[in-house]
């Protein structure tokens, strides 16, 4: 598991032809059939994932997060 402070915001993409990202305030999605929007954004998971540093539950502010 890895974190970072990077994004801030939830999306998923599937088979890097369809996106899933946040649609206003609130729990409301938009599904995004636009190739190339789901290639950017699988693109920014890999660059932000190689940046991202692995989840330590005993550093500070993460204490109790992971149930231990």
């Amino acid at each position: 598991m890895r974190t970072t402070k990077e994004v801030r915001d939830r999306f998923l993409v599937f088979d890097r032809k369809t996106a899933f990202i946040p649609a206003g305030e609130g729990e409301a999605i938009a599904v995004v059939y636009d190739g190339a929007v789901a290639f950017f954004l699988a693109g920014l998971h890999a660059r932000v994932w190689e940046s991202a540093f692995d989840f330590d539950s005993g550093a500070f502010g993460y204490a109790g997060t992971m149930g231990t």
